[in-house]
């Protein structure tokens, strides 16, 4: 249930579109996982929305050592995760490490939604390759790129690889556990899972504590225990959209105010602004053929403004940049 307060100034001719909200998540809020009641930051990085802790959730087992590669996640219907280094205090600070078949729930399906929280999804090869981009960092084209430092969190790493988390995505290096069953790397690297299968392997990312590179793989066997930060599904209504060319939007990108013109008269408008996630954070009718909004209540990112007019709808991205 969404409960809104709008508020027409009728002498600036301004209107203010405020939205407060009961019950609705918006990328930013913490999100309640209703399963085992883990609470996870989020964050908008780009378009996505993205976990901004490592997924903890199931119950943790332990990890067989021997000589051979070999699975000790079964499908059993029970959800299962290792700590790092096989110690549950560090499922806390660094979450959880799954084998690939285990965070697929047994799917094979890129953007599967796997173990992750309904409404969302175990992020694709893309969609990595996405967020680094968004978050500064170089397209990795063949394995390596940078910007791993923006990606860490503060007091992650160390040297050349110190974490500045300028984008909000506050890794932290929870290291692995490899094939035969043997944990490594905690404190000093990260990597994560991606949902696009190769073959016997899937894509994985690792961030390195010493250094400022990505590292793009896809040859560690989904034996393999890695971590997972699971992204926000996206809506159909996050998308550009015209049964006719409704209106113009200036300006775009927007700092404070941007002004809506209607290209024609009309009997009944309005407007609806949706976030990246696809849900509506602020919505009114529209009075004149040029309108004044004002945005100062919205975070900075990419919205969608959809105007329908005596029954034609479009609908339009905006920035909002301060």
């Amino acid at each position: 249930m969404k409960t809104r307060l709008f508020v027409f100034n009728t002498v600036a001719g301004i209107f203010f579109a405020q939205n407060v909200k009961s019950q609705t998540f918006n990328c930013g809020d913490t999100l309640l996982d209703t399963r085992d009641g883990k609470k996870y930051a989020t964050v908008l990085i780009g378009s996505a929305c993205w976990m901004k802790q490592n997924l903890n959730y199931g119950t943790t087992i332990t990890s067989n050592t021997s000589t051979v590669a070999h699975y000790d996640m079964t499908n059993n219907g029970i959800v299962e995760k290792y700590a790092p280094m096989g110690n549950t205090s560090n499922l806390i600070t660094h979450g959880a490490l799954y084998e690939w078949p285990e965070l697929m729930n047994y799917s094979t399906v890129a953007g599967a939604q796997g173990i992750c929280p309904s409404g969302w999804h175990v992020p694709t090869d893309p969609e990595f390759q996405t967020m680094i981009v968004a978050a500064g960092g170089t397209l990795i084209t063949v394995n390596g790129g940078y910007g791993g430092n923006k990606l860490k969190n503060i007091g992650e790493g160390f040297g050349a690889g110190a974490g500045t988390n300028t984008s909000g995505f506050s890794a932290k290096h929870a290291g692995d556990r490899d094939s035969y069953g043997i944990f490594y790397g905690l404190t000093f690297r990260s990597i994560f899972w991606t949902s696009t299968s190769n073959g016997p392997s899937a894509y994985q990312y690792t961030l390195w504590a010493d250094r400022d590179t990505i590292f793009r793989g896809g040859n560690a066997q989904k034996e393999t225990g890695f971590s997972c930060r699971c992204v926000k599904d996206l809506t159909s209504s996050l998308k550009e959209n015209s049964e006719m060319d409704l209106f113009q939007i200036y300006p775009n990108p927007i700092k404070d105010e941007t002004r809506i013109n209607i290209y024609k008269p009309f009997t009944n408008a309005s407007y609806s602004i949706i976030n990246a996630i696809g849900e509506i954070v602020a919505e009114d009718k529209l009075i004149n053929q040029n309108t004044s909004v004002s945005l100062l209540n919205l975070k900075e990112g990419i919205y969608f403004i959809s105007v329908l007019s005596d029954g034609q709808k479009t609908q339009k991205k905006i920035i909002i940049m301060r």
